[in-house]
C-alpha cells in the first residue's frame, strides 16, 4: 500500500474516532452526576401521644426500596437520572399519598396536592424530587355496642355507651372494660376476634358485641364442698372461691345434741376444723371439744403482760399460768396476784376459774373477760440490822462462796446492811459459806421484825426462798394489815 493511501486511512480514522471518544467522555460524565432525595413520614390525623399509643399496640408505617422495608426517615443518593421506586406499607395507619416538599411546606400547603402515582407506588427518576413525605394517616374507627348488661342474664341487651366508652377511636386506644363481680372481662367481639384495645384491620365501622356465648367474660372458679354426715354424702357448690365462702352450719347438719362440753363442727381429713373454704373440699360432722379464750382486764394497781389464754374443754388446768406473778406488773414492792373476778364471783385458783368459764357457756365457743386482782403486802421493807450466826463454833464471815468454792466478789454481806436488797439477798438460792473443807448452804434462821409498835421474833423455815414466800409467813403468823410498814429489826443467819 503506497504511503498516500496510508495517510489518508489514518486521517479518516482520526476524522471518526475523535469525536466517538468526545461524545462518551461526555455521556459518562452527564451519568455520573449523583442526586440526594429525602424520604420522610408524616401522620395528619393524629398527635404524637396518639401515634405512640399506636406504636405501642403494634402500628407502623414504612416504606419498600430495593426490595427492603424503611420505617424511619432516610436519604436515597443515586445518578441523578435512577430511576427508583417506592411502595408504602403500613399497620395501623393507611396511606394518603405523595407530597413533593417538607412537614413544613405540607402544613402551609392551602391545597394538600400529592404526586400522581398507581397504589400508592412512586417510580420517578431520583433528580425530579429532593424532598419526599410519605402522607398517612393514623387509622379511626367508629363504632357501636351491643352486650349483655349483665353475664348471668344472656336476654339481656343493651347497646348503650359504657362507662368510660366512646363512639370514635384510632388505632391502639383503650376500648372499656365491662366489670361485673366474678367474671374477668376478656374483650370485646368482633368477627369472632377479642378486642381490648382498637386494633381492628380497617378503619370502618364496627359492632362491639359481649356476651357470654361468644367468650367475652370468663366466669371465676368455685368452690364445691362434700359434706359427709354419718354414711351420706352430699356436693355443694358454696361460692366464689376468691369469696373464701363459709361451710353450711354444722349443727344444723346433725340428728343430735352434742355431747357435754362439745359442739358440731366440720373437720377435714386432717381432723382440723373447717369453717370457710377457698378451694374443693371434703369435710365430715363432728363433735368437737369447746374452746374458750381469755382476755385479763387490769385491775386496780395492778397489769397484766402476758397473752390471752386459750383452752379446749376437756383442758386440766388450763389457767394455771394466769396466777403467775411474772405475766403481771403492779407499783407494790411485795405482792402477789391473788384473785380473778369473773361474772361478779372472785376465784383463788386456776381450777375454780376454769370451771366457773364452762359451766357458765356450756354450749359453743366463747370469749371472755375476767380482772385481775392483786394481794398487796407491804409497800416497804427495811432492814436495820444483820446478825451473823455460826456453827459448830465457827463464826459466819460475811463472805459468800459459790458452789466450787470459789468467793463471790461483792455478794458478801455486812452485819451493818440495812437496806431491802438484803432482805432479798438472803432469800436467793445458791449462796455458800466456805470453811476450806466443806461447803455449807446459808440458809435464814430466824428474823425479828418490827410492825405497829409492836415486835415480833419469828422462826422461819429455811424452805423460804422468796421475799414474797417470807412476808407471807409474817403475815400469817403475826396477822399484819396490808397497809403496815414492815421493818425488820434483826435477821440471824445459819448455815449448814
Amino acid at each position: 500500500m503506497s504511503r498516500k493511501i496510508s495517510n489518508i486511512l489514518v486521517i479518516c480514522a482520526m476524522v471518526v474516532i475523535f469525536p466517538l471518544l468526545i461524545i462518551g467522555t461526555t455521556f459518562a460524565a452527564y451519568y455520573s452526576i449523583n442526586a440526594t432525595a429525602k424520604v420522610s413520614f408524616y401522620v395528619a390525623n393524629a398527635n404524637s401521644t396518639e401515634q405512640s399509643t399506636a406504636n405501642e399496640a403494634g402500628a407502623k408505617m414504612g416504606v419498600v426500596y430495593n426490595n427492603k422495608e424503611t420505617t424511619e426517615d432516610f436519604e436515597i443518593t443515586n445518578s441523578h437520572v435512577k430511576q427508583i421506586t417506592l411502595r408504602p406499607t403500613g399497620k395501623g395507619y393507611t396511606f394518603v399519598g405523595w407530597f413533593n416538599g417538607t412537614a413544613e411546606e405540607y402544613e402551609n400547603a392551602v391545597e394538600k396536592e400529592y404526586i400522581e402515582v398507581e397504589n400508592g407506588v412512586l417510580t420517578a427518576t431520583l433528580s425530579k424530587y429532593k424532598n419526599l413525605l410519605a402522607i398517612y394517616n393514623l387509622d379511626q374507627y367508629a363504632v357501636s355496642y351491643n352486650y349483655n348488661a349483665d353475664p348471668e342474664d344472656t336476654a339481656d341487651y343493651t347497646t348503650a355507651t359504657p362507662a368510660g366508652g366512646a363512639t370514635q377511636y384510632k388505632y391502639g386506644a383503650t376500648l372499656p372494660t365491662l366489670n361485673y363481680t366474678h367474671y374477668t372481662f376478656n374483650g370485646w367481639n368482633v368477627n369472632g376476634k377479642l378486642y381490648k384495645k382498637a386494633t381492628f384491620d380497617k378503619a370502618e365501622t364496627y359492632e362491639l358485641t359481649a356476651t357470654t356465648e361468644n367468650g367475652a367474660w370468663t366466669e371465676h372458679a368455685k368452690v364445691t364442698v362434700t359434706y359427709v354426715v354419718g354414711e351420706t354424702e352430699t356436693q355443694e357448690v358454696i361460692g366464689y372461691v376468691a369469696d373464701n365462702p363459709a361451710l353450711k352450719d354444722a349443727k344444723a347438719a346433725s340428728t343430735s345434741p352434742a355431747a357435754v362440753g362439745k359442739r358440731w363442727a366440720w373437720v377435714d381429713s386432717n381432723n382440723n376444723e373447717v369453717k370457710t373454704a377457698s378451694a374443693n373440699i371434703r369435710v365430715t360432722l363432728k363433735d368437737i371439744a369447746l374452746t374458750y379464750k381469755v382476755n385479763v382486764v387490769n385491775g386496780e394497781d395492778i397489769a397484766y403482760t402476758g397473752a390471752s389464754k386459750t383452752f379446749k374443754y376437756d383442758a386440766v388446768n388450763a389457767l394455771a399460768d394466769l396466777y403467775n406473778n411474772a405475766n403481771f406488773t403492779t407499783a407494790y414492792a411485795f405482792w402477789k396476784i391473788g384473785s380473778f373476778t369473773y361474772n361478779g364471783t372472785e376465784y383463788n385458783s386456776a381450777t375454780a376459774l376454769q370451771t366457773a368459764i364452762q359451766f357458765a357457756n356450756p354450749d359453743a365457743d366463747t370469749e371472755v373477760s375476767v380482772t385481775a386482782n392483786v394481794k398487796k403486802y407491804f409497800t416497804n421493807v427495811t432492814v436495820t440490822a444483820v446478825e451473823l450466826g455460826s456453827y459448830n463454833g465457827v463464826d459466819f464471815s460475811g463472805k459468800v462462796y459459790n458452789a466450787e468454792h470459789a468467793e463471790v466478789p461483792g455478794d458478801s454481806i455486812a452485819s451493818t446492811a440495812s437496806t431491802t436488797e438484803v432482805a432479798e439477798w438472803l432469800l436467793l438460792g445458791g449462796h455458800y459459806y466456805s470453811d476450806a473443807a466443806a461447803q455449807n448452804e446459808i440458809f435464814l434462821s430466824n428474823i425479828h421484825v418490827e410492825t405497829a409498835g409492836s415486835e415480833y421474833a419469828c422462826e422461819v423455815d429455811p424452805e423460804v426462798e422468796t421475799i414474797n414466800d417470807l412476808i407471807a409467813v409474817l403475815y400469817a403468823e403475826i396477822g399484819l394489815n396490808d397497809a403496815d410498814t414492815l421493818a425488820i429489826t434483826k435477821i440471824i443467819l445459819q448455815y449448814e
